[in-house]
């Protein structure tokens, strides 16, 4: 009977799986009088509440089901003003339109609608102020008004504009900063210090700003290794951490300082190898894994150690081209797989290994062929790699 409640049938009628849930409901009801107009008169509540519009938005939201999503969503908020014009000061309606209002932009951005995005972020950032202006002590709001912030800086590096978001990037960490000398030590606060200082070093690397980069990644680094000696068991903590590692290899090895690079680079192996080995079917552990393989191949090439960086290379093959094959028709996992093949072929490129370097050359025209066949367009370059 539940089942049927929440069937297909009545995904685009809110108020009808309101109906069958009173239905349901009033048939459960106690039989003295007193208790079921009291418990009658609060399901009733219900056919006027954003909660059905929620749970089917996020229903559909789940099933990738975007646009039922955004209906739903906009159904909620549309229901919950109306509730506020009666009830105004019920806090409860005010955290429902702040929670629909992220939800529209967190659709909005899925949907690379990134203006609407924005808009429906900043809605969610005026009424996330009130509530802090309310409840000045109440870490929570404060908390939800960082991580608004650090969604409309998201939203700037989507749209291509990253130097609009070092602004709130800016005023999100300040915030998580501004708590943590209230509450030293949170992990909650730690983690959203950790997230801000991690998207402003990726600006400062994208800007050429290496020194810089390198400073906010060594603290995120430090950060994620004090939360994760709180919960060594814990996936996030490792992963987080492994992601670090990954972000202070690569900078040092931008700015040639080889053997902090390579140490970085190591740890963050040893961490996402563990990290895969408890989720072997998780994707992103295995594609930051093969990433961090390549590094490494990239880092022992460039100090001329060619055995090494082959080694680290064909440790990378068999994870890429899994994914690859799982992603048949991804151009840019197709190529990742392409440019390892020619990772491959040049470090064999020395006297005594020539007919390796003819067999990766070979597997990337393959690779090439294959990509075409797939219906994937080939740049000039790489058209004129295959005709070679």
């Amino acid at each position: 009977m539940i089942t049927s409640i929440f069937s297909p049938l009545n995904a685009g009628h809110p108020k009808l799986l309101a109906c069958k849930l009173l239905g349901l409901a009033f048939a459960l009801l106690p039989l003295d009088g007193m208790a079921r107009e009291s418990s009658l008169s609060f399901l009733k509540r219900l056919l006027d509440s954003p909660y059905p519009s929620v749970l089917l938005g996020n229903s559909a939201y789940a099933d990738g089901d975007l646009d039922n999503a955004r209906r739903h969503f906009k159904q909620s908020i549309e229901i919950t003003f109306r509730r506020i014009e009666t009830d105004p000061d019920n806090p409860v309606w005010q955290r429902h339109l702040s929670d629909g209002y992220n939800m529209l932009g967190v659709i909005a951005s899925d949907q690379a609608k990134y203006s609407e995005a924005e808009q429906w972020h900043n809605l969610n950032l005026s009424i996330i102020r009130k509530q802090c202006a309310s409840k000045p002590g109440n870490p929570d709001f404060k908390i939800n008004l960082a991580k608004c912030h650090y969604r409309i800086g998201d939203v700037s590096v989507l749209n291509n504009k990253p130097g609009n978001a070092i602004p709130p990037y800016s005023e999100g960490l300040a915030i998580f900063e501004g708590l943590a000398v209230t509450n030293p030590g949170y992990p909650g606060i730690l983690d959203g210090i950790g997230f801000g200082k991690e998207r402003l070093g990726s600006l400062a690397f994208a800007f050429g700003r290496l020194i810089e980069c390198q400073r906010l990644y060594q603290e995120v680094f430090l950060i994620r290794k004090k939360l994760h000696a709180i919960d060594p068991g814990n996936p996030k903590t490792q992963s987080d951490l492994a992601a670090a590692c990954h972000l202070n290899a690569e900078v040092a090895a931008k700015l040639e300082q080889w053997k902090r690079a390579l140490e970085y680079c190591s740890q963050a192996v040893v961490l996402w190898h563990a990290v895969a080995q408890k989720d072997p079917a998780a994707k992103r552990p295995q594609n930051q894994l093969m990433k961090c393989y390549v590094l490494l191949g990239h880092i022992t090439a460039l100090q001329e150690n060619p055995k090494q960086a082959e080694k680290s290379y064909l440790m990378a093959l068999p994870i890429i081209k899994k994914i690859a094959d799982t992603s048949p028709n991804d151009p840019v996992k197709q190529r990742e797989l392409l440019e390892l093949y020619i990772r491959l072929a040049h470090i064999s490129d020395k006297p005594g290994n020539k007919p390796n370097a003819t067999k990766y050359i070979e597997m990337s025209r393959e690779q090439l062929r294959s990509m075409q066949g797939k219906g994937i367009t080939l740049t000039q370059q790489e058209l004129g790699f295959l005709k070679q």
